[in-house]
């Protein structure tokens, strides 16, 4: 049987090494903002996968639609990123 496990976390690098499909939520809370697959195969290795330049890519991306929410949300000239 396939098992499906709902994890929450606020660690960005947590979720790309456990996740196989990232939700990302809105600052405003309840709200989904984006699903997002993550492109790495398994089994994942922490010391290994961070050394690849893709890894830093999709954290970048993942961070950047982030704080893009959180800039919509609050006013992009009250926010210094």
């Amino acid at each position: 049987y396939r098992k499906t496990v709902l994890f929450v976390t606020h660690d960005i690098d947590e979720a790309i090494l456990l996740s196989d499909r990232i939700i990302m939520m809105r600052s405003h809370p309840g709200t989904v903002l984006k699903e997002i697959e993550v492109p790495f195969s398994r089994p994942r290795k922490h010391t290994e996968l961070v050394q690849q330049p893709e890894y830093t890519d999709f954290r970048n991306a993942l961070t950047g639609i982030f704080f893009l929410d959180i800039e919509n949300r609050i006013g992009g000239d009250e926010v210094v990123l």
